[in-house]
């Protein structure tokens, strides 16, 4: 169940039931539905690392106006047509230090461009398009670095907090 902060007693912006296996790890996602409601997205973490000298992406487009999307990182195209609230599996690139660049699916023009988006060979990413693409709040990338911390007996459950990529 999701709750406004602070508000236990509140009624519940979206409730979701998933089956979750013990030792496995996972990331719940809630993201906004074009009709306003709330959705909650639970995703298996392939928490694996990439082949040796490679990075692993995935990306989630939580965007409740942009439609599906093209994803683009030095002028190379990385996914194409990811759906509104559903998240890519991992891709596996080359490590790479570029602009990133969110487009409408099969067209040219640019809905979000973040500068100097690193990914390093042995890492596991996970990019969250939040906001929209019109309006407010408006549309921004959110690259989490999925790892474990410590041994996987004391692992956190979520991943360490990341700041929006603008």
């Amino acid at each position: 169940m999701i709750r406004p902060a602070g508000q236990d007693s509140a009624q519940p912006f979206v409730q979701y039931t998933e089956g979750i296996s013990g030792g496995d790890h996972y990331t719940a996602i809630a993201m906004p539905a074009p009709d306003g409601k709330a959705t909650l997205r639970v995703v298996a973490d392939k928490l694996t690392p990439p082949p040796s000298g490679k990075a692993s992406v995935r990306i989630v487009n939580a965007s409740p106006d942009a439609g599906e999307i093209d994803i683009f990182v030095k002028g190379e195209e990385l996914f194409d047509g990811v759906n509104p609230e559903t998240v890519t599996n991992y891709s596996e690139i080359a490590p790479m230090t570029g602009t990133l660049e969110v487009r409408p699916e099969g067209k040219k023009n640019v809905l979000l461009t973040v500068p100097a988006v690193t990914f390093e060979p042995g890492h596991l990413y996970t990019i969250i398009l939040a906001g929209k693409a019109a309006g407010v709040p408006k549309l921004e990338a959110v690259k989490i670095d999925d790892q474990l911390v410590g041994s996987t007996s004391a692992a956190p459950a979520s991943p360490p907090p990341a700041a929006p990529m603008r």
